[in-house]
């Protein structure tokens, strides 16, 4: 395929056959010029004769002194028989070496040459109008006498050798006043010097020179012959001889009018064949009723009116079926695209079906979302969106968001108000896939699958080694998957709080996120809408999990189909101190010091404590965290104390009895043994010995496993204590030493050590006195505790105790349970990659409901299903939302389908099934929902503008002006002929299309004429180009290239028995960034299918868009005024622009197929331009697409898009000197300009070199291309 010449398509306008075109061919071809200088010519053959019957002159003389015969016969000269004449004398002459002596042979090669007669004809015009008289026979004289002294005076030689020449007719004097030549006539003996000798070169220039004055002649003769015809000053017999001229037109036309009259009659009155008629034009309406109107009817048939034409006549459109025009608007339209970035590593090493690891599509790399706005009908759009999330390649940046995709708990265990909170998730699977999963991540990303792997030849120690450091790089693997699946937030007191990392574990079918709240953040608090967003139907707190989508790994790909049996919630407070408190005195408060036992303890004093937080959770673990104030600072502790009392004590001896309060009891009950804590904490200091420890924590140990939530007990209704209360306390009651803490003994130790002290007279021999009995008094309080929460998924409407397991869509949610749809999995299942959710308000859907897409048409070809060779099935595919579960719809529900499936815009009809229902969680509830799924070519459909219900189309009336436009503007359309009782708006969102107008004489003749050449039998490639176009007014061009197919790939592209035809739209009329215009897909699908009906059914026809080709520019330019150089470049950037577009008719190239852009036409087109004064360092750039293998197109994601620059500067391979033409990598491709091109103003005239770019001078969007050099040289090779 390699330097095969190609030959561009046909276009419309190369339909049309000359042959068939008016004056193609005359049966009396002879002008009114012509006519006239015949008359001259036969004039000079009808001769005089004297007296002696000797010929003596002719009429010539008489016509000749005319002004107006003279401008005829100027004008009936023919220049391309004497341009036929001068190249036959040039085969035919050879080259003249210098004759010396009288020049003969030099004379004789003038002589042969046409110049000559050139000269002869000149001075024969010259010496006609000296009889002049009128201002146009003068003006004309003074041209031809300018022009005659000009040629005179050329230096070549040829003028003096014509002076020695014998010529047809003497020449005027003029053309001796030119400054070289003798003022003499000219003699026939004169010599030619031997340094003045001409040859054929000089001869050419003369020629050509002659050439070019004879023509500036015949363009002032054309000017002024219509004024010399009304002049008034011709001989009446002149007079009389141009009128009968001017009368033999009309006969002569009547005479050349044979051969049309003859084409129409055999092609009207044999073959009956008549000029098509009018096609109208549709366009679509949405109309609205009165909301509290009933169902409206519109009729088939209903017209609206859209103005007056031109005559003043209504133009009528008329709808085309019935519409039952009700309440529902749609007012919610939602995009979901499940990306695959092709790459993406590794999610692009693993398939979604290992069964179809191949072919199949791999793990998404990104879920985007968008909610796309919904406006009234014929409002303004500024921006078309994506129809099903996917964005179109090579479209700049779309704005997307990630799409929220997650799941999250709802637990009472996770009321926190303060402290250290340690949560931790864990999250429960029906199997170990999690882990298998992770295996085969690291299978794909290491390629070296730790069991199974080949034995090393190495020693022992180098094995375990190399296992060892294997398993290590996977366990690091696996961490950094597992730590950035999620992003972690809670249910906080002023919105959610985002958790900043979690630590993960994954042992078996079990799954852990662990984190700490610091005791600085926020409260976790119970759900909210007001102050959360969203509508769960939850009143507890949350923990929501969503997917991160910066992760390493995109997360949905790993857990989705993961079936979960529940979920685990282990929460560890620490530090809480919103505490109830009560003794046997009454109710304590822990923001101050307070002696929990009262003022006066002894054996059965009790502390009473519990907390709303804590009350209504399943705990596991229960503590008070005590602080102490005044505490004995002796060493010893109580024992050293109480030194003088009549008891031995130790720190150790005081405890306290423990019971909790469940069910309106104490347990344990009756005489069952209760557990102690004890009341105080020795600590042994080096050098001080034993002192009490004023913190300690009264653990309840496994009686905290007796403890029962009370669901009663809320922050809107918290905990009390009375008689009343039945859980959520425990008891702590003073339980040993009996000698308490001396408070009964003090005052008899006292007075008997002050009597005994007073009997004693030396105070050496006296007894110290008692030390006053300590009071237990709490400096500060707080309480730990542990608590659990189980969530299960096998229960129906799972509303258990412990919580609920929720999952997070986009826009929605729905709690887990047992039914859910297909099975409980921790995420939420999407089961297509790209969607469109269309959200209907309305009291009643009705039985039909009646859609309007307002589409961009920007779709390309999809896939059909019979092309599909894996498991991902082509087109689209239709559901309703019915109680959370997105069903079907069938095939026979899809009553009409206007927008070939959202290939173009168009109106869908629907019949809504009977269980489609509008309360649902899993989208905006209140809405009737419909999804529109694909899981191929989804960035191929059009893009949306936006949808409306309640649309129908119509129709232009038959009778249709031939004159009249076919496109009726958006919004002409407002109301219907006649009233429509409880319409209150018809509104007309787009234009009108389809239309054609009536087929005049010259597109019928170029009809047949094609009809009757291929007989509508599509065999050779210009039977398919001819029949495309009739087909399909909308294309401009078309190319079909025999035996071509790019089914299997760039490189295996000639398929005998196959054809590959590629059409082209006309180019847009708006400029939008870099044009490369293409047909929608709708139009190409239905060329495919059009030419397939035609071709021979052995035959395989491929309909394709072409391949764009980026051409870039890059020079220096010296431009003639330096003031204006940033207007000069933005006018060269226009014209590079134009000279590269195919497009323009007027200037550059015009070949769109088989092109080859030449460094030198352009430099020279540049160097031509009136504003540039000099051009260097001048190079091309080559910006194209890498056409994929089938194989790799078909998995890939939209942005699997490969690029190669090419460098007309950069030298490639073993090249000495740079290519300096461009050639299409593909014979399907087409060569435009880039938007920009790199033009650098200069202001001196060095002869710049044109230099490889470099990577500071790409731009990022259109020239920045990363690609190895062995891929350029393989590439940039000519189709």
């Amino acid at each position: 395929m390699h330097n095969l010449i190609i030959r561009d398509g046909t276009s419309q306008a190369m339909r049309a056959l000359p042959a068939l075109q008016d004056g193609y061919f005359q049966l009396d071809e002879m002008t009114f010029h012509e006519l006239l200088d015949v008359v001259v010519e036969f004039a000079a053959l009808v001769r005089f004769h004297n007296a002696g019957d000797k010929p003596e002159g002719d009429w010539s003389p008489f016509f000749r002194a005319d002004e107006t015969v003279v401008m005829s016969r100027i004008l009936a000269f023919d220049l391309s028989r004497e341009t036929e004449r001068f190249a036959q004398w040039w085969r035919d002459t050879p080259e003249y070496d210098g004759v010396r002596g009288n020049g003969a042979g030099v004379r004789a090669m003038i002589g042969a040459s046409p110049v000559p007669e050139l000269v002869v004809t000149l001075n024969d015009w010259y010496v006609a109008l000296s009889q002049a008289q009128t201002d146009n026979g003068l003006a004309l004289r003074t041209v031809l006498r300018a022009v005659i002294m000009q040629l005179s005076r050329r230096a070549s030689g040829v003028p003096r050798v014509l002076e020695s020449m014998s010529l047809r007719e003497p020449l005027d004097a003029v053309w001796s006043e030119a400054e070289h030549l003798p003022h003499a006539p000219m003699a026939t003996t004169a010599t030619v010097e031997p340094d003045t000798v001409p040859g054929k070169a000089d001869v050419r220039a003369d020629f050509h020179a002659y050439m070019k004055a004879i023509e500036m002649v015949r363009k002032e003769a054309l000017a002024r012959l219509p004024a010399s015809l009304q002049s008034g000053n011709h001989d009446p017999a002149i007079g009389l001889l141009i009128a009968f001229v001017k009368q033999f037109e009309k006969l002569q036309n009547k005479l050349n009018g044979y051969t049309q009259k003859f084409i129409d009659f055999y092609y009207e009155r044999m073959l009956g064949s008549a000029p098509r008629g009018v096609v109208p034009d549709r366009t679509w309406l949405v109309l609205r009723r009165n909301p509290d109107a009933r169902d409206v009817v519109v009729p088939a048939g209903t017209a609206f009116p859209a103005g007056v034409d031109a005559h003043g006549h209504d133009i009528v459109y008329e709808s085309e079926d019935e519409l039952r025009v009700s309440g529902a608007r749609v007012t919610r339209v939602q995009t979901l695209y499940l990306d695959h970035n092709g790459y993406s590593m590794p999610e692009n090493l693993l398939p979604e079906d290992p069964d179809n690891g191949a072919t199949g599509r791999k793990w998404p790399t990104a879920a985007w979302f968008e909610d796309v706005p919904c406006g009234p009908p014929g409002v303004e759009h500024p921006q078309a969106w994506p129809v099903l999330g996917a964005p179109k390649p090579g479209a700049g940046i779309t704005p997307h968001s990630a799409a929220r995709v997650g799941f999250a708990l709802a637990s009472k265990v996770l009321l926190l108000k303060e402290g250290e909170r340690v949560i931790r998730l864990t999250i429960t699977f029906a199997d170990e896939r999690l882990v298998t999963q992770l295996g085969h991540i690291a299978d794909a990303v290491f390629n070296t699958p730790v069991e199974g792997a080949a034995p090393s030849v190495d020693d022992g120690e180098h094995r375990r080694e190399t296992a060892s450091e294997s398993h290590l790089r996977r366990q690091d693997l696996y961490l950094k998957i597992l730590r950035s699946l999620f992003s972690v937030s809670l249910t906080g007191e002023k919105g959610w709080i985002d958790i900043a990392g979690y630590v993960p574990g994954l042992l078996g079918n079990q799954m852990t996120l662990s984190f700490v709240l610091a005791p600085e953040a926020p409260s976790v608090v119970r759900y909210s809408t007001a102050l959360h967003g969203e509508n769960f139907d939850v009143d507890t707190p949350l923990v929501r999990c969503v997917i991160n989508p910066g992760a390493y790994l995109f997360p949905y790909g790993l857990l989705r189909n993961l079936p979960v049996t529940g979920a685990q919630i282990y929460v560890d407070a620490h530090g809480c101190r919103d505490l109830v408190l009560y003794n046997n005195i009454g109710q304590l408060s822990a923001a101050t010091p307070f002696a929990p036992f009262g003022p006066l303890p002894r054996l059965g004093s009790y502390l009473v404590a519990g907390s709303t937080e804590m009350a209504a959770k399943r705990i596991t673990r229960f503590g008070l965290r005590i602080e102490w104030a005044d505490l004995p600072r002796v060493t010893g502790g109580f024992g050293t104390w109480y030194d003088g009392y009549d008891v031995r004590l130790t720190n150790e001896d005081y405890v306290a009895s423990v019971e909790v309060l469940a069910k309106g009891g104490w347990l344990p009950a009756g005489d069952a043994p209760r557990p102690v804590v004890p009341l105080f904490h020795t600590r042994v200091t080096p050098g001080k010995g034993e002192r009490i420890d004023n913190a300690i924590v009264w653990e309840v140990g496994s009686l905290a496993h007796l403890f029962e939530p009370d669901e009663g007990v809320s922050p809107a209704h918290p905990l009390t204590w009375g008689p009343g209360a039945k859980n959520g306390f425990f008891k702590f009651t003073f339980a040993a030493p009996a000698f308490a803490f001396g408070h009964e003994a003090y005052p008899q130790v006292l007075s008997s050590t002050m009597l005994a002290n007073s009997r004693k007279r030396m105070w050496r021999k006296q007894r110290p006195m008692p030390r006053a009995p300590y009071t237990p008094i709490v400096n500060t309080l707080s309480f730990d505790y542990s608590a659990t929460g189980a969530i299960s998924v096998d229960r129906i409407a799972n509303r258990d105790e412990d919580g609920r397991f929720l999952h997070l869509f986009p826009s929605g949610w729905q709690s887990l349970d047992m039914t859910s749809y297909p099975a409980p999995e921790l995420l939420p299942r999407f089961e297509h990659a790209g969607n469109l959710y269309i959200g209907i308000d309305a009291n009643d859907l009705g039985d039909t409901l009646t859609l309007l897409f307002q589409l961009r048409e920007d779709s390309r070809p999809v896939t059909v299903d019979d092309d599909v060779d894996d498991v991902r099935p082509a087109g689209l595919r239709w559901s309703y939302l019915s109680n959370n579960v997105w069903k079907p719809l069938a095939l026979r529900d899809v009553l009409t389908d206007g927008t070939h499936k959202l290939m173009t815009s168009g109106v869908v009809t629907l019949r809504m099934p009977d269980d489609i229902g509008n309360r649902n969680t899993v989208m905006p509830d209140g809405l009737y929902w419909l999804r529109v799924s694909a899981n191929r070519d989804m960035e191929k459909y059009c893009s949306l503008y936006a949808v409306h219900a309640q649309a129908v189309q119509v129709r232009r009336g038959a009778d249709v002006p031939p004159d009249l436009p076919m496109v009726l503007p958006a919004g002409t359309i407002a109301r219907s002929r006649r009233p429509l009782p409880g319409i209150v708006s018809v509104v007309q969102p787009l234009p009108s299309c389809g239309g054609r107008a009536q087929e005049t004489r010259e597109q019928m003749r170029t009809r047949v004429s094609e009809r009757l050449r291929h007989k509508q039998r599509a065999v050779t490639p210009a039977d398919f180009e001819s029949m495309i176009l009739e087909a399909f007014a909308e294309v401009y061009k078309v190319k079909c290239f025999a035996n071509l197919s790019t089914r299997h790939g760039p490189v295996d592209r000639v398929r005998p028995g196959q054809a590959l035809v590629v059409p082209l739209p006309y180019w847009p009329a708006t400029k939008d960034g870099e044009q490369m215009p293409m047909l929608d897909g709708n139009v190409v699908q239905q060329i495919a299918e059009f030419a397939n009906a035609l071709s021979s059914p052995w035959a395989s026809v491929s309909v394709e868009n072409p391949v764009y080709e980026r051409i870039q520019v890059r020079c220096k330019v010296r431009f003639t005024e330096r003031a204006g150089n940033g207007h000069y470049l933005a006018l060269l950037n226009a014209a590079i622009s134009r000279y590269l577009t195919p497009w323009q008719d007027d200037v550059g190239y015009r070949t769109h197929f088989g092109w080859c852009i030449r460094q030198h036409d352009l430099e020279a087109y540049i160097g031509s331009l009136p504003y540039v004064q000099y051009v260097s360092g001048f190079s091309m750039l080559r910006i194209a697409t890498v056409v994929a293998e089938p194989d790799a197109t078909a998995a890939a994601g939209t942005d699997m898009q490969t690029f190669t620059l090419f460098d007309t500067a950069r030298r490639s391979g073993e090249a000495t000197t740079p290519q300096t033409d461009i050639v299409p990598l593909y014979p399907w491709s087409i060569a435009i300009p880039v938007a920009h091109h790199a033009i650098e103003a200069v202001d001196d005239d060095k002869d710049y070199a044109g230099e490889p770019t470099t990577l500071s001078q790409l731009e990022i969007g259109t020239t920045f291309i990363i690609s190895d050099d062995d891929h350029e040289r393989k590439t940039d090779r000519p189709a």
